[in-house]
């Protein structure tokens, strides 16, 4: 499934990064050029109970 996140702030981030490791196609959309480009170059850091992990994301800005 693709799925488009519109703002990516923390929950918006905490979910697509869920659906991500779920297999599902997950862009996650934000204003900020910085933002997007961190996402794309260093993914989303996720501490959870399981374990702290880095997961690679799709992002993209929004005009």
């Amino acid at each position: 499934m693709k799925i488009a996140i519109l703002g990516a702030g923390a929950l918006g981030c905490t979910i697509g990064a869920t659906l991500t490791e779920g297999g599902h196609e997950t862009w996650l959309i934000d204003r900020s050029p910085l933002h997007v480009e961190t996402m794309r170059r260093d993914g989303l850091l996720v501490d959870d109970d399981k374990s702290t992990r880095r997961i690679a994301v799709c992002a993209a800005r929004s005009h």
